[in-house]
Order: C-alpha cells, then structure tokens, then sequence
C-alpha cells in the first residue's frame, strides 16, 4: 500500500503481531520524536506516538492499546531517526520492543518470547499502525520512507511508438 505524505511515497510495512484486536493507522508523518510505551514482564500493552509532520508541527497521536502496566517515554535524538525495530508476538500479542538508530540500541520494552520480526530502513520510519485491543498491543506495523518521490508516468516518446515499414 501506498501513501502521500509532503513529497514522498510512503509504504505501509506489516503489520506483525497476534491475532484479533482493532486496527489502527498513525498515518505517515516527516519524523518519529517520542514514543511512549506501556508494557509488562509478558507484553506489551500500549503505544502512543509523538511525531513531526511535514511543516516541521508536533502531531500527537491516540494511544494505540491500554494505559497498565510500566510506563517508560523513548526519546529519539534531535534529527536522528528510529532505523530499525526489533521485536517478538506470539498469539496474544507483542511481547517485547527494541528501538534503535544507526547509531545503535535506543531501548527494549518486554521479554524476548514468541517470534521475531524486524523492522529497518536507514532512512526511518514515517509512522506505524497495527492492532490493538482493551488490554494489549496485538500487531505492530511501520510506514517506510521511500526513494521514490512520485510515480512515473507512462511515456509516449519516439521509442514507444511502433516503427512504420
């Protein structure tokens, strides 16, 4: 799937994650600059995203699952994107966050149970979306920064036409 946002395509990754829930989408946003993370020992309970939007504005958005458990806020460093996003579902839901930039490990949230997946792009991430229910964080998907910056449009230059005889 594809999304417009300022200039670029972005492309709707995923989402990984359990079974049931409710979806929800972020929509696709310049930069992530906060992520606030409710979790516990077994899973991960909510997400809420703080984010920077094209005409550089703070766009807070709802929090994506419950508000239980511990609480802890991710920061990103000033203009340094989340390139890559380690974690582990299983049936229920997400069971453990990893967070980090090219310049290494930001934070982990939860147990490393279940299975893996990963998200990278060294050019980050635009926003996520996934499913969540009343008590947990079901899936989790991103929106990725592209390279494309439109779509080509079909040309009709000399070498398109058919040759006459």
């Amino acid at each position: 799937m594809f999304f417009f946002g300022g200039k670029e395509i972005h492309v709707q990754v995923g989402p990984y994650g359990g079974t049931g829930g409710t979806d929800w989408d972020d929509g696709c946003h310049r930069r992530i600059e906060r992520i606030f993370v409710s979790y516990s020992s077994r899973y991960i309970g909510s997400i809420q995203t703080v984010y920077k939007d094209f005409s550089n504005n703070i766009v807070i958005a709802p929090r994506r699952g419950p508000y239980s458990y511990t609480f802890e806020v991710v920061h990103t460093p000033p203009e340094t994107p989340i390139t890559r996003i380690d974690g582990y579902f299983d049936r229920t839901g997400i069971t453990y966050l990893e967070f980090s930039t090219n310049n290494g490990k930001i934070c982990s949230f939860g147990s490393k149970t279940g299975s893996p997946f990963t998200y990278k792009d060294p050019r980050g991430f635009a926003g996520f979306h996934g499913r969540s229910n009343g008590i947990y964080l079901v899936a989790l998907g991103v929106h990725v920064n592209s390279c494309a910056t439109k779509y080509l449009n079909p040309s009709t230059s000399s070498s398109s036409k058919k040759a006459s005889a």
